[in-house]
C-alpha cells in the first residue's frame, strides 16, 4: 500500500491513522485473524492508535493497535447476532521518501 507523506521525508501519523482505518474498513489489511468468538469484523467500529514509531533513516517501523467490534452470530436465546470488542497489533514499515507501507510479520 502507499500512503502520502507530509513535506520532505517526515512521517504524517494523522494522515496514516485515518488511511489505515480505511484500509482496514475496505478489508485491504487483515483482522481476521483478532476475531476471538469465530465472528466477523464490523467495518463501522474500527479505530487505529500508533503504539510506537521508530525513525531507522528513511524507514519508520511502526507498531500500531486497532480496536474493532466483532459480529458475532447465532449465540443469544434469540439467535440474534451481538457485537463483542476486539483488539489486535501489528507492525507496518513505512518509507518516507514515497509512502509505501509494508506490513510485517
Amino acid at each position: 500500500m502507499s500512503l502520502s507523506r507530509n513535506g520532505e521525508g517526515v512521517l504524517d501519523e494523522d494522515f496514516l491513522k485515518i488511511e489505515l482505518v480505511r484500509l482496514f474498513r475496505e478489508g485491504l489489511l487483515p483482522l481476521d485473524g483478532f476475531t476471538r468468538q469465530g465472528g466477523l469484523v464490523d467495518s463501522a467500529g474500527i479505530s487505529v492508535t500508533l503504539l510506537s514509531t521508530v525513525p531507522e533513516g528513511n524507514i519508520v517501523q511502526v507498531r500500531i493497535g486497532v480496536f474493532f467490534q466483532e459480529i458475532v452470530g447465532g449465540c443469544s436465546c434469540g439467535d440474534d447476532p451481538y457485537l463483542a470488542n476486539g483488539y489486535g497489533e501489528l507492525n507496518l514499515r513505512v518509507d518516507t521518501r514515497d509512502g509505501v507501507v509494508e506490513l510485517q510479520s
